[in-house]
C-alpha cells in the first residue's frame, strides 16, 4: 500500500472556527453558529434553513459601549485556506489562517490576530449603528501579499541558523509560535511590526524589513505557478471611534495609536449605500417538497425520495449529478469528491505518458494552441494541503468507474463541503505534478486556461483502519487527523 500520503498528513487539522451570532429569520432568536455552518437551525421555532449571503458573510465585532461614541466599522478579509505554489520545479504548500486589513485606515493594524477566537462575532445588518468603511483593497491582493510572506517565512525558516544572535527578540512578541512553526504563522503579523532595534527593545516601523535583512538569497527561486484553494472567506468589521484626535480601540477602549487622526481623514474611506443581505432558504427539496438532510457545513444535499441530488449555489438549489464508487470490500465511510471535466486550453496533445495512463496528454514542444477536454478529480472535502493535493493527484490518474444508484441515503456518507469552484483550482497543481517532463511544462501552466465543462459529486468507499482512512482499490490513505473536523466522522458512523 502506497504510505506516502498517510505519512505527509499533519497532526492536527480540526483547526477552531470563529462562534458567529445570527438572528433566526423566522423568530429573531439570537442562533450560534461557527463560521463554516450553511445551515441555521433554531431550537426555538424549529426553523431550519441554508444561509445566502449576496457575496460573501460579514461578521462584526459589537463595541463595548456603541452609543456613547461615533463607532466607525473597519474591514478585515478573513481568509483560511490550502495554497500551492512551485518553488525550483517542486510544488510546495502551506496552510494559512489569517485577517488582513481590508481598508487603509490610517494607524491601523495589519491583522486582527487572535481576537476573533476570543469573541463572538455577529451578523452584519445594514440597519446597525454606526458607519462602515468600503474595502479597497480585494481579496487578490491580500492573498498576494499573503504570497510575498509565505516566501519571506520560507527563508527564515530556512536561514534561521544565519540569522543574528537578535532573531528571539525579533520573534518574541509572537514566542506562541514555535521554530517549526514560523513557515505556518509569519504572515499573521505584519512585518511593519518587528522591532527596528531589538537590543532596546524599542519597536518601529521604520525600514522595518531591514530588521531581516541579514537572512541568506536563495536562487533560481521560481513562483510564478501558484494556486489559491479558499476554505473559508469572509468579511469581519472591526470597531473603532475618534476621540481627541486619537483613534480608539471600541472593545478595549484603549487608543490604537499615538498618532493623531482627524475626521476628515476617514470620511473618504465611508460607504455611502449598504445593500449587504443575508437572504435564505427552506431545506425542502425542489422536487418533492421533502425536508433535504445535511450537516451544517453542507454544500450538497441529497433527497433520499427523490433520489435527486441538490447543490447549494449562490441564492437557489441547483441539481447536481451524483454517482458511487462500487467495491466488494469492506467499508466504513464512503467520502465526497468531485469529478470535473474540463477544457484545458494551452497545452497541446501529443502523447499519452505512462503516469498519467489514459487520463491526461501534454504537449512538450508546444507551437499550436488546442482545447483539451478531460477529467479530473479533487476531493469535495476539507483536507490538509499534502493530503488533498495528493489523494486529487491519485484518484485523477485511476479515474474509477462509477456505479449510478436509485438511493444512495442508506449508505454512511460525509458530507460535501468544499465548493467545485474551490476544487477546480487543484488542476493546474495536479498536471504539474503528473508531468513527465516539467522544465518543458511548469512555466506554461500558469497561462493554462480552464475551463469547466462540467461536475459532478462522487462517493468513495474507505475503509477506516486505525488512525487511516484507505481507498483499497486505489491503495491511498490519508491520516483522520488531515481531514477538517475529522471528529464527525464517529458521528456519522454512530
Amino acid at each position: 500500500m502506497n504510505r506516502s500520503i498517510a505519512t505527509n498528513a499533519v497532526k492536527n487539522y480540526n483547526n477552531q472556527n470563529y462562534k458567529v451570532e445570527i438572528p433566526c429569520p423566522q423568530c429573531s432568536a439570537p442562533v450560534i453558529l461557527e463560521e463554516t455552518d450553511r445551515i441555521l437551525t433554531c431550537r426555538y421555532c424549529r426553523t431550519r434553513v441554508a444561509l445566502i449571503p449576496k457575496d460573501y458573510f460579514r461578521y462584526c465585532i459589537l463595541p463595548r459601549d456603541p452609543k456613547s461614541e461615533q463607532i466607525f466599522y473597519v474591514p478585515y478579509w478573513r481568509l483560511r485556506g490550502l495554497y500551492f505554489y512551485n518553488r525550483n520545479l517542486h510544488i510546495e504548500n502551506r496552510m494559512f489562517d489569517t485577517s488582513v486589513l481590508a481598508s487603509p485606515v490610517p494607524r491601523m493594524t495589519y491583522s486582527l490576530g487572535v481576537r476573533c477566537q476570543t469573541l463572538t462575532l455577529k451578523s452584519v445588518d445594514p440597519e446597525m449603528e454606526g458607519l462602515f468603511f468600503q474595502p479597497k483593497i480585494s481579496k487578490q491582493k491580500v492573498i498576494h501579499k499573503i504570497e510575498n510572506m509565505v516566501n519571506l517565512s520560507k527563508k527564515i525558516q530556512n536561514n534561521l541558523d544565519a540569522v543574528s544572535e537578535e532573531v528571539p527578540s525579533i520573534l518574541s512578541p509572537w514566542a506562541i509560535f514555535k521554530k517549526r512553526d514560523i513557515s505556518m504563522n509569519i504572515f499573521k503579523v505584519d512585518i511593519t511590526d518587528f522591532p527596528s532595534n531589538s537590543r532596546n527593545g524599542k519597536r518601529s516601523t521604520k525600514n522595518a524589513p531591514q530588521d531581516i535583512s541579514t537572512i541568506k538569497k536563495e536562487e533560481n527561486i521560481t513562483s510564478n505557478l501558484k494556486e489559491f484553494i479558499g476554505e473559508t472567506i469572509s468579511m469581519i468589521y472591526f470597531p473603532v471611534y475618534l476621540k481627541n484626535k486619537l483613534l480608539y480601540d471600541g472593545v478595549l477602549k484603549n487608543p490604537i495609536s499615538s498618532h493623531p487622526v482627524t475626521e476628515n481623514d476617514m470620511r473618504p474611506l465611508i460607504q455611502d449605500e449598504i445593500h449587504w443581505t443575508l437572504d435564505s432558504i427552506p431545506l425542502n427539496c425542489p422536487e418533492c417538497g421533502w425536508e433535504l438532510p445535511g450537516e451544517r457545513d453542507s454544500i450538497f444535499f441529497y433527497c433520499p425520495y427523490c433520489s435527486i441530488g441538490w447543490l447549494l449555489y449562490k441564492d437557489q438549489f441547483r441539481m447536481c449529478s451524483v454517482g458511487i464508487v462500487d467495491t466488494e470490500k469492506e467499508i466504513s465511510i464512503y467520502m465526497p469528491f468531485w469529478k470535473m471535466v474540463v477544457e484545458a486550453e494551452g497545452l497541446i496533445e501529443k502523447r499519452y505518458t505512462d503516469q498519467m495512463k489514459r487520463n491526461f496528454r501534454i504537449q512538450l514542444d508546444g507551437t499550436k494552441q488546442e482545447a483539451t477536454a478531460t477529467t479530473f478529480w479533487a476531493p469535495a472535502f476539507k483536507l490538509a494541503p499534502d493530503a488533498f493535493i495528493n489523494t486529487a493527484r491519485n484518484v485523477s490518474v485511476q479515474d474509477p468507474k462509477l456505479r449510478y444508484m436509485e438511493n444512495i441515503s442508506k449508505y454512511p456518507l460525509f458530507p460535501v463541503t468544499l465548493p467545485a469552484s474551490e476544487a477546480l483550482e487543484s488542476v493546474r497543481i495536479v498536471i504539474a505534478l503528473l508531468a513527465e517532463s516539467k522544465e518543458n511544462v511548469f512555466h506554461l501552466l500558469p497561462n493554462l486556461r480552464i475551463r469547466p465543462k462540467q461536475a459532478m459529486v462522487v462517493y468513495l468507499p474507505f475503509k477506516i483502519r486505525g488512525i487511516e482512512l484507505i481507498q483499497q482499490d486505489m491503495q491511498l490513505s490519508f491520516f483522520h487527523s488531515a481531514i477538517r473536523d475529522s471528529t464527525r466522522i464517529t458521528d456519522i458512523l454512530k
